[in-house]
C-alpha cells in the first residue's frame, strides 16, 4: 500500500517568547492509499495542531512530513499552496462557503487555482460533483438558501471536484444533527470505497467507529493506534 502521509518524529512548538507550548511531540505514522482513518482527542490533545500540518497550512518546528511522496520540509509558500490544491481537499465542521456565491461556484472555486483543469470544464465537473452529492437540484442556490446537511455536501463536492488524492475533514458532522451526520459520514465511506484516502478529525466516538483505523493523541503525543471494524453508522450510535 503506497503511503500518502509520512509523518517522521514530528513536533510543533508554539513560543511566544512568554509561554512555550508543545503541542505536538514526536508524532510517527503512516497513511496509506485507499485508508478510512479518524484522528480523536480531546481539546488540547493536538489534533487541531496535526492536521493544520497533514494540510500543508502550517509546518513542523521539527521532523519530516512527506505528502504523497513530496517531502514538505523547504516548500516556499506558493510552492504549499499549489501542492494543497493539487493533492488535497478539505471539509470544515464550519462549512468556509462563500456566502454570496451559489453552490455551483463554491464548489468551482478550487479550479480556478488549478491550471491542469481546462476553464471550459470547470462548471460541468461542478455541476457532476454536486450531482454525485444528490444536489444538482440546489446548484443555483446560496449556503443560506440550503439545510446545515445540504451545505456540508456542497462542501464535500468542493473537496473531492479535484480529484485529490487525500480529503482532510475537520470536524465534518460537528454543527449537524444525527440524521445529517449519518448522511455524511455515509458519503465519506463512499468516496473512501472508491479509492479515496480519507482522514477525519473528530471527537465524536459515533464518527471514530465508522473508521476502520482511530489514532488516538494526548498532550501531542500518539497513544493508540488500532486498526477496528467499522461499524455502520446506526449501529455506532447505539453502541456510544
Amino acid at each position: 500500500m503506497k503511503p500518502v502521509i509520512q509523518a517522521e518524529n514530528l513536533g510543533r512548538v508554539f513560543d511566544n517568547g512568554t509561554v512555550r507550548v508543545e503541542a505536538l511531540k514526536d508524532v510517527n505514522f503512516t497513511i496509506g492509499t485507499g485508508e478510512l482513518v479518524a484522528i480523536t482527542g480531546s481539546s488540547g490533545s493536538g489534533k487541531s495542531t496535526l492536521l493544520g500540518i497533514l494540510g500543508c497550512l502550517d509546518r513542523p518546528t521539527s521532523g519530516k512530513y512527506i505528502l504523497d511522496g513530496v517531502a514538505v520540509a523547504g516548500m516556499q509558500n506558493r510552492e504549499l499552496a499549489a501542492l494543497r490544491n493539487r493533492k488535497i481537499g478539505f471539509v470544515f465542521q464550519s462549512f468556509q462557503l462563500l456566502q454570496r456565491t451559489s453552490a455551483l461556484d463554491n464548489v468551482e472555486l478550487p479550479m480556478l487555482y488549478n491550471p491542469s483543469i481546462p476553464e471550459g470544464s470547470r462548471k460541468k465537473l461542478a455541476m457532476e460533483a454536486l450531482d454525485r452529492m444528490g444536489l444538482s437540484d440546489r446548484a443555483l442556490h446560496k449556503p443560506s438558501e440550503l439545510s446545515g446537511g445540504q451545505q456540508q455536501r456542497v462542501a464535500i463536492a468542493r473537496a473531492l471536484v479535484s480529484n485529490p488524492k487525500l480529503i482532510l475533514a475537520d470536524e465534518p458532522t460537528g454543527n449537524l444533527d444525527s440524521e445529517s451526520t449519518a448522511s455524511v459520514m455515509e458519503i465519506l465511506s463512499g468516496l473512501n470505497k472508491s479509492g479515496t484516502t480519507v482522514v477525519i478529525v473528530t471527537h465524536e466516538p459515533d464518527v471514530a467507529a465508522r473508521c476502520r483505523r482511530v489514532i488516538s493523541l494526548r498532550d501531542g503525543h500518539i497513544i493508540t493506534d488500532q486498526i477496528q471494524e467499522p461499524k455502520n453508522f446506526a449501529d455506532a450510535i447505539r453502541v456510544t
